[in-house]
């Protein structure tokens, strides 16, 4: 059974930065994330950049 971070090729260490364009804080980490859509950035902790990703549950 694949996984949505599976097929969306989401890792282990992956850092989630903001959703939506919004940072994630710990006061909004949980109202961002249960949106049935949304475009998730990450960031690269190497180079200082981020990739979009849009997924959906």
């Amino acid at each position: 059974m694949d996984l949505a971070a599976d097929l969306a090729n989401i890792n282990r260490g992956d850092i989630f930065r903001s959703i939506d364009g919004v940072p994630l804080s710990v006061d909004n980490y949980s109202d961002l994330l249960s949106q049935e859509i949304y475009t998730v950035n990450f960031a690269n902790y190497f180079n200082n950049d981020t990739r979009i990703l849009m997924m959906i549950q």
